[in-house]
């Protein structure tokens, strides 16, 4: 039955995968492309994608190497490293995938959702194979392997959605989808090695990679049948849609908790992600701008809806603990995530000059997906306690963790404005025809975020120790909720066009937070020696990080002052 497990998501991940690329391949070709229109759009599509992809391939290529030594603080490298590799060749290839994705979609203006939706499940699928392939290479402790799957597609999505779409939010967005599916995977599995540990109970590693191969394959089902019933009836289609995938998710796993992973607190688990997942879309289909609504009115309901989104994920996440612990709340996300998929797709694709009050779901595919980061992030949190054991369990300094904790915060919120210098920086260069030094400019300052993201709860840890890593990615939670309410704010004031042409001033930061949690996961324990290390060692390391910092404002400040006088 193990062997069938792991070989049944490496059949639906290709089958899956090369489906939403037929399906996408098919909506480009009977649509003749539109012509750009002149402005920000137009000016982001003359960075020229294929530098991204590069860029990306070479700092994948880069982290493998620097894995290749075999001690710390790269000890286990090569099951690392090549997981890294892994991630990095599937994040590229849906990176390379993803802007033809955005492109067909916009091309499309009837019965989209299903083209949507198919290319969604095509990314999942892909997903699915990567997490696959890595546990059957790995099978005897696979948890490196997985930590540096998901490590090597976060670096793909740092470069490509953070940077690559910093003047365009629509040529990657897809590509957030497959990373943050691609990390609830791989922690899914990894939580499930460390709960069961015994050679009898390794089915239940591939449990999850099962659940996503039913959910894919039963969403494909559940969409095909309701494009037959519901027709061009949107809202209809994708009701039915998201009810039949949830039914035929729920039927199969009661039918595997009575017959081969018993108990039924299985079952109880998947009906919670299910459950929890419906609930937040039905709450973010309210999030509807409409001509008669004031400012305040807008605000106030997206606040309210992503609020109440917040709530359902940590009632969730309780629940899930309390059945299976860290690895009920895996499993109740992968199930969500199958639902999620097909429930992005609602507002791509929308006609020109439409009542964004009349399409289904207007808020559904800006918030969803922050919000499963939020269940995403905690499960991150209880692996980095399972993984470490001398990270704190009950007993929390309050010093050092409301440190970290104020530090988790602030980072996405810092990358936020570091992108979006970033993009005005972009903008001014592209309006004088510096297409090239947009380009370099946006390459060398992604870089600098990918850096970053690996060496803060490393340095954190180093400064203040495990409870302050511990506070920092407890911040990092707090940090995607109020991110959430955010996307849901600017989603709720601007038209589906407006937010298809890159007006979201926060694209994909919740990559950021996840690069970082996967960093302290994997490197924390490997680092644990350097935590007892004389404070005047700390104090200089204080000192050349200011160092740096004043160093880099002001060859920053002196490249901003050089190309204004250029761009003038």
């Amino acid at each position: 039955m193990e062997v069938v497990t792991y070989w049944s998501g490496i059949v639906v991940g290709v089958l899956g995968s090369l489906y939403g690329l037929a399906v996408v391949a098919g909506a480009w070709r009977s649509v003749q492309p539109p012509e750009e229109p002149a402005g920000k759009g137009a000016e982001a599509d003359r960075l020229p994608a294929l530098w991204f992809l590069v860029a990306a391939a070479v700092l994948v290529l880069v982290s493998f190497l620097c894995t290749i030594p075999g001690r710390p603080p790269f000890a286990a490298g090569m099951r690392l490293g090549i997981g890294l590799l892994i991630g990095g060749a599937f994040g590229v290839a849906a990176g390379a995938v993803a802007p033809a994705i955005g492109a067909a979609l916009r091309q499309q203006s009837e019965r989209a959702w299903i083209v949507a939706a198919s290319a969604y499940l095509g990314l999942g699928s892909w997903a699915l194979l990567g997490a696959n392939l890595t546990l059957l290479l790995f099978r005897g402790y696979p948890n490196d392997a997985l930590i540096g799957f998901g490590l090597g597609c976060c670096v793909a999505g740092l470069v490509l959605r953070i940077g690559g779409d910093v003047l365009n939010a629509e040529r990657w967005r897809p590509l957030e989808a497959f990373v943050l599916t691609a990390v609830t995977l791989a922690a899914a599995v990894y939580i499930g090695v460390h709960h069961f540990a015994l050679t009898e109970e390794r089915i239940w590693w591939a449990l999850p990679l099962l659940m996503a191969s039913i959910g894919i394959a039963a969403a494909v089902v559940a969409m095909r049948f309701a494009d037959v019933v519901a027709g061009r009836r949107r809202g209809l289609a994708m009701a039915i849609a998201l009810l039949l995938t949830a039914a035929l998710l729920a039927g199969l796993a009661y039918a595997l908790s009575l017959k081969v992973f018993p108990p039924q607190t299985t079952f109880w688990v998947v009906m919670c992600g299910l459950g929890a997942v419906l609930a937040i879309v039905w709450l973010l289909a309210a999030v509807r701008p409409s001509a008669s609504d004031s400012p305040r009115t807008l605000v106030a309901g997206s606040v309210q809806v992503a609020c109440m989104c917040a709530v359902l994920i940590v009632l969730a996440v309780v629940v899930c603990f309390r059945l299976l612990a860290g690895y009920g709340i895996g499993l109740a996300l992968v199930s969500a995530w199958a639902v999620g998929l097909v429930a992005l797709a609602p507002s791509v694709g929308e006609k020109k000059g439409s009542d964004p009050s009349e399409e289904p779901g207007a808020g559904v595919s800006v918030g969803l997906a922050p919000c499963l980061t939020v269940g995403l992030l905690v499960l991150l949190l209880r692996l980095f306690l399972e993984r470490n054991p001398e990270a704190p369990r009950l007993e929390l300094g309050i010093h050092y963790v409301f440190v970290g904790f104020v530090l988790g915060v602030l980072l996405p919120l810092l990358f936020a404005a570091f992108n979006l210098r970033t993009q005005e920086r972009a903008a001014r260069l592209l309006q004088h025809a510096r297409a090239g030094a947009a380009t370099r400019s946006v390459l060398i300052r992604t870089l600098c975020v990918a850096f970053f993201c690996a060496a803060v709860p490393l340095l954190v840890l180093f400064m203040w120790g495990f409870k302050a890593v511990l506070g920092l990615l407890a911040g990092l939670v707090a940090a995607q909720a109020i991110l959430t309410v955010l996307y849901l704010w600017q989603g709720a004031m601007l038209s589906p066009q407006a937010r298809d042409s890159g007006a979201l001033i926060l694209p994909g930061l919740g990559i950021v937070s996840v690069t970082v949690s996967l960093v302290a996961i994997q490197f924390s324990h490997l680092m644990a020696p350097l935590v007892v290390a004389e404070r005047i060692y700390k104090l200089y390391a204080v000192g050349a990080i200011l160092l740096l910092a004043a160093v880099w404002l002001l060859v920053d400040a002196w490249r901003s002052m050089r190309e204004s006088r250029i761009a003038s």
